[in-house]
């Protein structure tokens, strides 16, 4: 069974928070958190990796099985693509790939983004 560390538990929702709807709502960057791709009304961590049925042939060709929030512990590496694919802005297909600059790539504030 595989497990993620510390690090990758936190660097997939932090990583892609703020390309999320509903904090850009709450940071007042959006007018509504309604999801772009179906209308859902709250466009969340959540809905992204599991509910969006806009998302779902994405989200299959990850993982065959449905995605389950608790994959974000167990299998960070799905999550990170699946947010990755929805935000094909941020690259983090590696979280532990540095720039040149020696910072995080996809992290907020590096090259990567």
């Amino acid at each position: 069974m595989a497990t993620g560390s510390a690090q990758d538990i936190w660097e997939a929702p932090i990583n892609h928070a703020k390309e999320l709807k509903s904090f850009r709502k709450f940071i007042q960057i959006e007018e509504d958190e309604k999801c772009d791709e179906c209308g859902w009304e709250r466009e969340d961590i959540k809905h992204v990796l599991c509910d969006c049925p806009a998302l779902e042939a994405k989200r299959r060709e990850l993982h065959e099985e449905p995605i389950v929030m608790n994959m974000m512990v167990m299998h960070p590496e799905i999550c990170r693509k699946i947010l990755s694919r929805k935000y094909k802005t941020l690259r983090i297909e590696n979280p532990n790939t540095k720039s040149e600059s020696g910072q995080p790539v996809g992290l907020p504030g590096t090259s990567g983004l």
